[in-house]
């Protein structure tokens, strides 16, 4: 459970990453500021989003490993 925990919360700093680059790359573009409430929504929203569902993914691929190993 470590390890998803773990993996879970890697994958939340890549997708704020992420969101940060296009965010800091596209909004100027458009004429705008990345700033106040949007720079809040860039970094709350994917960690709100990416943690768990990625935790979930992690979790049910480990439990799909494990029922296929004891298959056989």
């Amino acid at each position: 459970m470590r390890r998803i925990v773990e993996k879970s919360i890697l994958t939340g700093l890549l997708s704020v990453f992420a969101s940060l680059a296009l965010s800091f790359i596209i909004v100027p573009l458009l004429g705008g500021q990345v700033a106040g409430a949007g720079l809040f929504m860039t970094i709350f929203c994917p960690l709100a989003i990416s943690i768990p569902a990625s935790a979930l993914h992690f979790k049910r691929f480990l439990s799909t490993l494990r029922a296929l190993l004891s298959l056989g």
